[in-house]
């Protein structure tokens, strides 16, 4: 993987904007209701640039894949269904926005991306990483399995065009927790 893992800027956005586009397209095609109400959006993006908690992997011609990585709670992640978070408390990371323009499908960008976003969490001395997913998102499911993130239940998206949706959600707690890199 020749790509270059960072936070995102302003500079960015057109990049993000096409890789957000073609996630929606590729999950509307692949008929999965997740992304299709509007959200995510370019406001939204420029949200989590400001915010400071974006970030993108480059390659030579702009940025192929993107996240939005958050170390505060957040209300859809309080309450979980059908199961329970494998560790308790606040000191987690939280993953939105996951996603490799399909020109990088197939090639590891997503388990790259996934293997940066714990080195991220180490260095800000988190313990465990929580992500949702649509439940007809197989693809990512695999993906989160193969990294080693665990089902843990379903929640229910809070706000939003995606108010009340439910998610699977996934948690994975970090080999070396609790040590700083």
């Amino acid at each position: 993987m020749n790509g270059r893992f960072r936070k995102a800027t302003e500079h960015d956005l057109a990049g993000m904007e096409e890789i957000l586009k073609d996630a929606i397209r590729f999950l509307k095609e692949q008929k999965i209701d997740q992304w299709q109400r509007g959200y995510p959006d370019r406001e939204q993006l420029i949200k989590d640039i400001r915010a400071k908690c974006s970030y993108v992997i480059e390659e030579k011609d702009g940025p192929k894949a993107m996240c939005a990585v958050s170390f505060d709670s957040e209300k859809s992640y309080e309450r979980i269904e059908g199961g329970a978070w494998l560790t308790k408390g606040e000191d987690h990371a939280i993953v939105h926005r996951f996603a490799v323009h399909s020109s990088c499908k197939g090639k590891g960008m997503a388990s790259f991306l996934l293997g940066e976003i714990e080195k991220l969490a180490q260095k800000e001395g988190v313990f465990s990483i929580r992500i949702d997913t649509h439940e007809d998102n197989v693809r990512m499911q695999h993906v989160l399995e193969r990294a080693g993130y665990q089902k843990c239940g379903v929640i229910r998206l809070i706000g939003g065009s995606e108010d009340g949706v439910p998610r699977l959600a996934y948690e994975k707690v970090l080999e070396n927790f609790g040590k700083k890199c």
